[in-house]
């Protein structure tokens, strides 16, 4: 892997990707791990801090012009909200603040709506029985989703990967990320071949690779 992720290893990707083949080896299902450091922009937030900063530079420099009226010492009016602006910003830029001020229900609507758009780009609707599984980790919303086929959501209850998700999620906050997600995927890979057992004929359809 060229890219640097703050969860996963080198080392952790290369334990997944033989988790990942294994798992396939006992079914006909397809399954695909994705790793996002980012799932959204989240654009309208920083439109909204920005907005809020600069009423409150503007709000100070009212403040000052109020109660110590304007002189060569004091700093022009129009500083104040571009000086709030730029702290502001900068502080808020950096990723465990930035996080705290989305709420938890915008942060797993952006990852479930980019998981959804990646089910379609990394080719897991195209699966010969639609047997295909994403695992999707976005590491800024600290979110983890599993979206699986119609083949799959056919013959298995909703909530079925919520056991591997807290696994998963759990290892990751142990930085234990590589383990967490072979052992979810093992017991993925037990599951699907209750209900997708291999045959004479197993082609893998999809890649093992990490995709990000």
């Amino acid at each position: 892997m060229v890219k640097c992720y703050q969860y996963f290893s080198e080392q952790d990707f290369q334990l997944i990707e033989k988790a990942i083949q294994h798992a396939e080896s006992k079914s006909r299902g397809e399954i695909v791990m994705m790793v996002v450091k980012k799932s959204a922009t989240f654009w309208e937030h920083y439109l909204l801090r920005a907005i809020f900063f600069i009423i409150m530079g503007t709000g100070i420099a009212l403040l000052e012009n109020r109660w110590l009226g304007f002189s060569e010492e004091s700093i022009p009016m129009w500083e104040w909200p571009l000086a709030m602006l730029v702290i502001g910003l900068t502080l808020t830029s950096f990723s465990m603040v930035s996080r705290h001020l989305i709420s938890s229900r915008q942060l797993e609507k952006k990852v479930y709506s980019k998981a959804l758009r990646e089910f379609t780009a990394q080719g897991l609707t195209k699966t010969k029985e639609a047997t295909g599984i994403l695992i999707f980790v976005s590491e800024f919303e600290r979110r983890v989703q599993i979206l699986a086929d119609s083949g799959i959501n056919k013959k298995v209850p909703p909530g079925t990967w919520d056991i591997q998700v807290k696994e998963m999620v759990q290892g990751i906050k142990a930085k234990a990320a590589g383990q967490a997600v072979a052992k979810a995927i093992n017991e993925m890979g037990d599951l699907l071949a209750q209900h997708f057992p291999t045959t004479g004929e197993n082609p893998n359809e999809l890649p093992n690779r990490i995709d990000s």
